[in-house]
C-alpha cells in the first residue's frame, strides 16, 4: 500500500503543477477512487472553479507522454463544463413539466431530445477538448521532471 499512497502523491503533486500552467485560477485536486468507467474523468464545479480529477490504473502504467496528454485533456474538460448547463436546464424545466400534462398539454420538447442532444454535445466536446489539449500539451512538463 505504501507504494500506491506515493503514487497517487507523485500523479497528485503533477496534477495540481499542470493545472497551475493550464488553470491557474482553478483549485484541482485528485482523488483516491479510480473513475468508473474510463482511463480518467474530472467532475467540475465551474461557478467555483474547482475540480476533482480520478486516474484509474491505465494513467500509471502509461508512458509519461500519455499521462501528461490524459491529465492535459481531462484540465481542458474544466472550463468548457459549463457549456452544458442550458441542457441540464432544459432537462430541468421538462421534468417540471411533466405534472402539468392536463391543464396545458404536453411539453413541445421530449426529454429524449435533451438526451440526444445531450449526447451530441459530449461528442462535440470531445472533439474540442482534444483539439485544445493537441494545443497545450506541449507546454506542459512530464510527470517525471516534477520533483
Amino acid at each position: 500500500m505504501r507504494g500506491a499512497a506515493r503514487q497517487h502523491s507523485r500523479a497528485s503533486r503533477y496534477v495540481r503543477h499542470c493545472a497551475s500552467i493550464v488553470l491557474p485560477q482553478w483549485r484541482i485536486t485528485l482523488s483516491v477512487h479510480p473513475p468508473e468507467d474510463a482511463p480518467a474523468e474530472v467532475s467540475v464545479d465551474t461557478e467555483l472553479r474547482v475540480a476533482e480529477m480520478f486516474l484509474g490504473p491505465e494513467f500509471y502504467e502509461g508512458t509519461e507522454q500519455y499521462q501528461r496528454e490524459l491529465v492535459g485533456h481531462e484540465l481542458i474538460h474544466c472550463p468548457l463544463a459549463a457549456l452544458e448547463q442550458p441542457l441540464e436546464d432544459l432537462e430541468d424545466w421538462l421534468k417540471s413539466q411533466q405534472g402539468m400534462l392536463g391543464m396545458f398539454g404536453p411539453p413541445s420538447m421530449p426529454l429524449s431530445t435533451v438526451q440526444i442532444l445531450r449526447t451530441s454535445y459530449r461528442r462535440l466536446e470531445e472533439t474540442c477538448v482534444q483539439i485544445l489539449t493537441n494545443s497545450v500539451v506541449h507546454a506542459l512538463p512530464l510527470p517525471g521532471e516534477i520533483k
